[in-house]
């Protein structure tokens, strides 16, 4: 069984390597028309964002394959090494690992995130966006629902029902009685 569990792992970093991969190949070959907005500045901006798009890709995987490597050893050496010291040692390089992973992610997050903001492109542009908050304020709702009801009942295995109800509740909200 922990054998399977890493073997599920390894495939799913090489799957996340390919999707990464496979994305920045499509954006490397997409054309892009922009308006300049001064002269020269968004042009430079999209030359370093360009430039720069390899690295973060990079980081995006080397980050995936981080966190997604984090728990082998814990898997590899649980029927074998049940001390102290094993234990030590798999926690310390799973948060180690995951940590790290996590600040790669986002490095490059935040790095795509400015220029995206300074080019005004994506989620930062000045267009009126379509987004209700209210659906934000449900989901949060919803989670503080799913984990109080987890919690104090202790049925883990039913409650996550709660997801796909709730999903099923938004839409029919959207669709029908918010009209």
């Amino acid at each position: 069984m922990y054998v399977a569990t890493v073997l599920m792992l390894c495939f799913i970093g090489v799957a996340a390597y390919l999707f990464l991969i496979s994305a920045s190949r499509m954006t490397q070959n997409k054309e892009v028309i922009h308006l300049p907005k001064a002269i020269g500045v968004e042009d430079t901006l999209w030359k370093q964002k360009m430039d720069e798009q390899n690295s973060h890709y990079m980081e995006l995987i080397i980050g995936v394959l981080l966190c997604t490597f984090a728990f082998i050893p814990f898997f590899l050496g649980w029927n074998t090494l049940h001390g102290d010291w094993f234990l030590l040692v798999a926690g310390t390089w799973m948060m180690f690992s995951f940590g790290l992973g996590m600040a790669f992610i986002m490095h490059a997050a935040v790095i795509r995130n400015a220029y995206s903001l300074l080019l005004d492109e994506n989620y930062f542009s000045r267009r009126k966006q379509k987004g209700n908050p209210q659906y934000g304020f449900y989901w949060m709702f919803v989670a503080f629902f799913y984990a109080g009801l987890s919690v104090f009942t202790g049925y883990w295995a039913w409650t996550w029902l709660i997801w796909p109800i709730a999903f099923i509740g938004l839409i029919i909200y959207a669709r029908y009685i918010k009209k």
